[in-house]
């Protein structure tokens, strides 16, 4: 008879497993634990991470350890992963406040904002030198036809306040966490963001970053 198997319970969802069923491999040099999370659940908590959290704060379930690119490459599909190295590659820019990206997915070009002077109806507007399209960088959406962003952000929380009476009330809390904060990249506070501009300054810490959704990340 062969020797069985050594069996782990995985600590997500309590299932009972052989070791094989877990990761061989650390998900960070600075992981200094063995994984107690079965393979098929730590592909959901890193997924849940890249939906809802800033992209340069993936960092393993167990320990909070910074994910490097070479584990992320582990969760993503090829063409999600280049999408993720650009992001990285160009968030430096993105912190700086002169700079904008064009909101059209197929494009993102990065460039100066240039003056405009104050008090006209095109402050607000930013033509891409890549694509030639327009982008309110109030907003960060495309600018496919002229709107008011306070308007649009209205009705924006008409929507998410329609979308919360549908949830039981057991559920409604999470949801608007979910839907309306953002950890901060340096002390993990979160962070309400409630209109305005994409550049953020965590009221805790003072770390300077950019609210950038991550659903261009989705498969």
């Amino acid at each position: 008879m062969g020797v069985e198997e050594p069996q782990l319970e995985c600590t997500v969802c309590m299932e009972t497993m052989p070791t094989s069923s877990f990761p061989k491999d650390k998900m960070t040099p600075s992981c200094l634990h063995a994984s107690s999370i079965c393979n098929p659940c730590l592909a959901t908590c890193v997924e849940m991470q890249i939906q809802t959290v800033q992209l340069e704060t993936l960092s393993c379930p167990e320990c909070k350890a910074l994910l490097p690119a070479e584990t992320v490459k582990r969760f993503m599909s090829t063409e999600r992963f280049e999408r993720y190295l650009n992001y990285m590659d160009t968030l430096p820019i993105r912190l700086d406040h002169n700079f904008s990206a064009c909101a059209y997915a197929d494009c993102g070009f990065l460039q100066i904002r240039e003056p405009v002077p104050p008090r006209t109806r095109r402050t607000r507007e930013l033509l891409c030198k890549k694509c030639n399209r327009i982008t309110c960088f109030i907003c960060n959406v495309p600018l496919v036809t002229p709107h008011n962003c306070k308007e649009r952000e209205r009705a924006r929380l008409r929507k998410l306040n329609a979308d919360i009476e549908k949830l039981p009330l057991d559920e409604r809390t999470e949801y608007v966490i979910q839907k309306t904060t953002s950890p901060c990249p340096a002390c993990k506070t979160l962070i309400e963001k409630n209109g305005g501009c994409y550049h953020m300054k965590c009221s805790r810490c003072g770390y300077k970053f950019f609210w950038e959704m991550t659903s261009e990340m989705e498969a």
